[in-house]
This record gives structure tokens, sequence and C-alpha cells, in this order.
């Protein structure tokens, strides 16, 4: 595996198009928040943008928008059928090296009936934080979106 910042806008494009195979209720959460790949291209050119590959092979990209110095929101576009080994693995090594290098804290919300993904960020160190949003409609229903965070332990801020 390796884990590179990228700015290819073919790979960028590749990655936000993964959404278009995925379940309709993903779909309808993705709509929530309405960016289009033109909008997510033109942004991508002032975030960071972590791709992870497997064997050459783009198979997710770790999107961070840096909202106050050294505090991120964090979104993680994945290829279907990359393993949630894969994904743990990428996400705590990236998590690790971007706590060294002075970032403070990530976060990002996820809604609140994707137990998979509430459960994959449980598993990469983030945690409940009590904070909730409500933002578009899902299978017609408002949709909740609870606030995951991920904080530097206390002792190894830099």
């Amino acid at each position: 595996m390796r884990i590179t910042l990228i700015q290819d806008e073919s790979l960028l494009a590749e990655a936000y198009h993964w959404q278009d195979t995925m379940p309709q209720w993903f779909r309808d959460s993705q709509n929530a928040w309405k960016e289009t790949e033109e909008e997510y291209l033109e942004a991508s050119k002032s975030e960071l943008n972590y791709g992870v590959f497997l064997e050459d092979i783009l198979v997710a990209v770790i999107r961070l928008i840096e909202v106050y110095p050294s505090v991120f929101n964090a979104h993680l576009m994945v290829k279907r059928g990359t393993s949630l080994e894969t994904l743990i693995e990428a996400a705590k090594c990236l998590k690790d090296y971007l706590f060294h290098n002075g970032v403070y804290s990530l976060y990002g919300y996820i809604w609140n009936k994707n137990r998979g993904v509430c459960k994959l960020y449980e598993a990469i160190g983030f945690h409940d934080s009590g904070v909730r949003c409500y933002k578009g409609k899902i299978k017609g229903r408002l949709a909740q979106w609870k606030q995951y965070l991920c904080v530097v332990p206390q002792g190894n801020m830099t």
C-alpha cells in the first residue's frame, strides 16, 4: 500500500465518480451536501487529498479541508470493493503522520444511519463528539449527521 498527496485532476475525478456505483441511500447522503464534480475539483486545489494506492491502483482518497489552523474536516472516498482492513490501516497511518506533523484535530460528519462508516471512524481512533447537524433528506427523511472527532493525545502535541 502507498499513500501519497495527489493533485492529478483525472484521479480526483475518478474518485468523485465512485459514488455513482454506490447504493441510492449513499448517493442521497452525498447529495445532501450538493457539491458538483466541478466544485469538488476546484476546491481540491486548496485542500489536501491523499490517495491510497494498492499495486498502483487508486482505491481511496482521504480529503482534508483545513477549517482552522491545524484543524481539518476529513472526508473519505472509497472505491467499491476496497477492504475495511486497507481503509483502517491507511487512515491510521495518515492520522499518525498528520498528528506528528502539527495537525491538532480531525473531524467528519457521518450520516447517523451509516453504522459501517461510524464503526470505521471508531476503528481509526475517532469518537462521537455528541455534536449533531441536520442537512438534506435521505429516504424521504431529514438526515441527521453525527460529528466524529479525533484529537492529538495530550502529551503528543507539537
